[in-house]
């Protein structure tokens, strides 16, 4: 395929399709897009993408979800792995999109590894419901849409938890109860090439005053979220800011904010961006 995209459910797949892509393809032609990319790295891949997506040169892509939201590209082919219906849709949206294409080719494949994201089953019975209604059918019928969403919320009921905060008009708690994915996270802020003025910036202030929600704003662009078991091996944990008597920085508590040790920093890859090992055992999504 002279462009192609292959949207999998886990980090993890998408690394492994990478890692085929960089040993079959020219090195200037395989891209990857994941969350394990900063969001400045991320918007500096997509750019480079469009460009040779609509200059009709090689582009094939191994990605996760992150892609199907408001990321407007345009690939000849689209592999999507078994998905709930409406990631499937997403995906099929950036197949042929411009109509430059007679019709485009769009093959929703199930992979050997069978695991699916999230630390709940929601995603994986979506997925299920997809392959139960025995494709393949229009993803244009709305017929089939309303099947599906009939199908998948079946006998669902809210989580009480959620349906006690919703009836005492708790907007506070229903936030709470009503969050899809769990914030079992750690944010690390990372050296990528690309950013090294702010990463040095960013770096020297948090060290040396701690965090603040400016810095972390400031510092938005080089964060990835990091779900490893054993983060503190590879990065320090900067503790929160917080100004003293005279207006002295005092430092205090955890803040959730890390930076990768110094002989650590090479772990940021320029391809894949942030890749720990423990993370091998992770299925988060993006």
């Amino acid at each position: 395929c002279g462009s192609a995209c292959v949207i999998v459910n886990l980090r993890r797949h998408a690394r492994q399709v990478m890692d085929r892509l960089s040993a079959l393809c020219p090195a200037d032609t395989a891209f990857f897009l994941t969350t394990d990319l900063c969001p400045a790295h991320r918007s500096e891949q997509i750019r480079i993408i469009r460009a040779r997506l609509e200059k009709g040169l090689p582009c094939r892509v191994a990605a996760t979800q992150c892609i199907e939201a408001g990321v407007d590209l345009d690939f000849q082919t689209m592999y999507r792995a078994l998905a709930p219906l409406e990631a499937i849709i997403q995906a099929a949206g950036r197949c042929n999109r411009n109509g430059r294409e007679t019709a485009g080719r769009v093959v929703v494949f199930r992979p050997e590894d069978r695991r699916m994201p999230y630390p709940d089953d929601w995603y994986n019975n979506a997925a299920v419901t997809v392959q139960e209604m025995e494709p393949p059918f229009s993803i244009y019928d709305p017929e089939k849409v309303r099947e599906y969403y009939r199908r998948l919320f079946d006998g669902a009921a809210d989580k009480p938890g959620l349906r006690r905060a919703i009836d005492a008009r708790s907007f506070e708690e229903t936030a709470a109860q009503y969050r899809l994915i769990a914030n079992a996270g750690a944010q690390v802020i990372v050296p990528y090439a690309g950013e090294r003025a702010l990463y040095g910036r960013v770096a020297g202030q948090l060290r040396e005053h701690g965090v603040s929600n400016a810095l972390r704003k400031e510092a938005a662009p080089i964060t990835v979220t990091c779900f490893a078991r054993d983060l503190a091996r590879y990065a320090e944990e900067i503790p929160l800011a917080r100004h003293g008597r005279g207006g002295s920085a005092e430092q205090a508590g955890g803040s959730g904010l890390y930076l990768l040790r110094p002989q650590y920093e090479t772990l940021y890859d320029p391809l894949l961006g942030l890749h720990l090992p423990q993370e091998e055992q992770s299925d988060w999504i993006f």
